[in-house]
């Protein structure tokens, strides 16, 4: 359930952000694959993405990992 939420929770900040999954990685200084692979359920966000994705989107890690 945790991977259906990360996944549903990205999709939501992707669309408030008016991003891309490209654009999100470049900022995030990630691999697109990396953001695809959490939207599909195939990875889990572990603190370290948490932590580039806030700092892209000018957020709070904990906002991030909620």
């Amino acid at each position: 359930m945790l991977k259906t939420q990360e996944r549903n929770w990205l999709d939501v900040l992707l669309a408030e952000e008016e991003l891309t999954q490209a654009d999100l990685a470049r900022a995030a200084g990630l691999v697109s694959g990396t953001i695809s692979n959490i939207r599909n359920g195939k990875r889990r966000m572990g603190v370290d993405v948490a932590e580039r994705i806030a700092k892209a989107t000018h957020r709070k890690t904990q906002d991030i990992l909620r």
